[in-house]
C-alpha cells in the first residue's frame, strides 16, 4: 500500500507519520523546499537571527528512514491524476493508494502599487526567512504590515536585532482576533513602551522605492508618510489551492472536506492550512498536525475499503511568552451580545478578563499574566464542545 502526502509542514509530517503507522507499506512525503522539514513559527527566530536552520528542524533525516518515510525533497506536486490515483511531478506520474493535500497556505499581499519590490519580505519558509535575515543591517528601520501576534512577535524580535520598528494596523487595535478594545490598550501601551511605533487604523496606499535617506517611503491613507529599509508582510494567508483546483477538487476558501478529511475525490484527503472544515475558519500548529495525524490514518483505512474516524475540532489557546511580554487568550474576542467582565489581578501592568455571551463564558483574555488562565479556558472548551 503506497501513501502520497503533498506538503511537509507541521501537517504532512504527521499525516506521513500517522500512515506509517497505520501500516502502509511505503509513504512518499511530496516537498516543494530543499530542506529537512521544520517549526514553521520559528521562521520569525530565524529571520532575526535569533535561530539557525538545523535548530528548528521537526526531525532529523533518519527520523523519516526508521519510519519508512521516502522524504521528497525539491518535489513538488503539480496536480493529481484522480482515476487511477497518482501524484504528478515534473519526473510523471507516481500511482497512490491514496493521498492527502497537506500543502499549506500562501501570503496575502495586499493590492498595493509597490508593495512586490524586493525590500519587501515575507516569513513563510525558510528562505524568506534566510533573505530577511540578509537584508537585516545595523539600526535598520523595519516596517511590519499586520498587527496580529505574528506581527506583534517580528516586532519585538526586530528590536532584539536592534532594529526600529513601526507596524501599521489596518484595523482600530492589535491582535482583533483575540482582543477586545481594552486589553488592546494596554497591548499598544506595552509595546509602544518597547520603542514600536504603531499606527493602528490605517491603510497602506503606495510604496516607493528610494535611494536616500532610506529604502522605501510608504504612504498611509490619512497621508502620512513612513521612510524604512524593509517591509515585512504579516496581512494574513489564503489556503494554497492551485494543486486542488487543477485537480478538480471541490474547493471555496479551501479544499472542502467531509469531517472525517476526506475531500471530494475517493481516497483523497486534506489536512491543514488548506483544508475547510465547516467548523474550522483557523488552524494553528497544533491543530494542523491533529488534523494531519487523523487524515494520515483514514487515508490507510480508504485504501483498504474501511470507513474513517471523524476529527473532533478543540478550540486552542493562543499563548505567547518572551523578553517580559506575555498574551493569552481563547475564544471569542467580542461579537454580537459579548459583554467583557475585568477580572483583579494582582501583577502590576496586567489584565484579565472574561468574555460573555447572553451570560455564557466564551472567551478569556490577558495580558502581562495567566493568573487562572488554564482553569478559565477549560470551561470556554468545555462551553464550546457541547
Amino acid at each position: 500500500m503506497r501513501i502520497a502526502v503533498i506538503g511537509a509542514g507541521h501537517a504532512g509530517v504527521e499525516a506521513a507519520a500517522a500512515a506509517a503507522a497505520a501500516g502502509a507499506d511505503e509513504v512518499s512525503l511530496y516537498s516543494a523546499e530543499s530542506s529537512l522539514p521544520y517549526f514553521r513559527p520559528r521562521l520569525v527566530a530565524m529571520g532575526f537571527g535569533q535561530a539557525s536552520p538545523d535548530s528548528i528542524r521537526l526531525h532529523q533525516a533518519d527520523w523519516y528512514a526508521g519510519r519508512r518515510i521516502a522524504l521528497r525533497l525539491n518535489t513538488p506536486a503539480r496536480r493529481l491524476k484522480l482515476e487511477p490515483l497518482a501524484v504528478v511531478t515534473d519526473a510523471g506520474e507516481e500511482p497512490a493508494d491514496a493521498v492527502i493535500v497537506a500543502c499549506g497556505a500562501t501570503p496575502m499581499r495586499p493590492p498595493v502599487p509597490g508593495l512586490d519590490g524586493p525590500r519587501v519580505h515575507v516569513l513563510w519558509n525558510m528562505a524568506d526567512a534566510a533573505a530577511l535575515h540578509a537584508a537585516l543591517h545595523p539600526d535598520g528601520h523595519l516596517v511590519i504590515l499586520g498587527g496580529g501576534i505574528l506581527g506583534i512577535e517580528a516586532a519585538l524580535r526586530a528590536i532584539e536585532a536592534h532594529q526600529s520598528v513601526t507596524i501599521v494596523e489596518r484595523l482600530d487595535h492589535l491582535m482583533p482576533a483575540q482582543f477586545g478594545p481594552r486589553a488592546a490598550a494596554l497591548l499598544l501601551e506595552q509595546l509602544t513602551a518597547r520603542g514600536i511605533r504603531i499606527h493602528t487604523g490605517r491603510t497602506l496606499t503606495r510604496v516607493e522605492s528610494r535611494t536616500d535617506p532610506k529604502s522605501l517611503g510608504l504612504l498611509l491613507d490619512d497621508g502620512t508618510q513612513l521612510a524604512c529599509d524593509y517591509m515585512l508582510l504579516s496581512a494574513g494567508a489564503r489556503p494554497a489551492l492551485d494543486l486542488a483546483q487543477v485537480s478538480a477538487l471541490h474547493t471555496r476558501r479551501g479544499i472542502v472536506v467531509a469531517p472525517t478529511l476526506q475531500a471530494s475525490a475517493a481516497r483523497v484527503f486534506a489536512a491543514g492550512d488548506v483544508a475547510e472544515l465547516p467548523f474550522a475558519t483557523r488552524c494553528a500548529v497544533r491543530e494542523a498536525a491533529a488534523q494531519g495525524h487523523l487524515a494520515g490514518t483514514n487515508a490507510v483505512a480508504a485504501a483498504r475499503g474501511q470507513p474513517g474516524a471523524i476529527y473532533k475540532t478543540v478550540l486552542l489557546p493562543l499563548t505567547y511568552k518572551a523578553q517580559g511580554f506575555e498574551v493569552n487568550a481563547v475564544g471569542l474576542a467580542d461579537g454580537p451580545g459579548c459583554e467583557t467582565q475585568v477580572l483583579e489581578t494582582r501583577q502590576a501592568n496586567a489584565f484579565r478578563a472574561l468574555i460573555l455571551q447572553n451570560g455564557v463564558l466564551v472567551g478569556v483574555q490577558m495580558i502581562g499574566t495567566r493568573e487562572e488562565f488554564d482553569d478559565y479556558a477549560a470551561k470556554v472548551q468545555s462551553a464550546q464542545s457541547r
